[in-house]
C-alpha cells in the first residue's frame, strides 16, 4: 500500500486544481466559439427561410462573381501547455 504523506496529497490537490481551472478555460473558449458560429448558422437558416416564404417577386436575390482574393492562413505546431496562450 503507497502511502502518501500530507504535503503530497496537498501537492496533487493544487495540481487537480490547477488542470481543472486550464481545462474547464479551454471548454469555455470553445464553447463560445461554437456558439458564435451557430448564432452564424442560424442567421443564414433564417435568412434562406425566408426566402422561401416570401414571394418571389419581393426577394431581391442577385448572382454576382468576385474575383479570387489573398488571403493568409496561420499554422503551428504548439506544445499542450502554450495552446492557451497561442490561442
Amino acid at each position: 500500500m503507497l502511502v502518501l504523506s500530507l504535503r503530497t496529497h496537498v501537492r496533487i490537490g493544487l495540481v487537480r486544481a490547477v488542470l481543472e481551472a486550464a481545462r474547464n478555460e479551454l471548454i469555455g473558449r470553445h464553447l463560445e466559439r461554437l456558439e458564435t458560429e451557430f448564432a452564424e448558422t442560424r442567421a443564414a437558416v433564417d435568412a434562406l427561410r425566408n426566402l422561401l416564404e416570401r414571394p418571389a417577386a419581393s426577394a431581391d436575390v442577385e448572382h454576382r462573381t468576385v474575383p479570387p482574393v489573398p488571403a493568409i492562413g496561420i499554422q503551428q505546431v504548439v506544445d499542450r501547455e502554450d495552446i492557451l496562450s497561442w490561442w
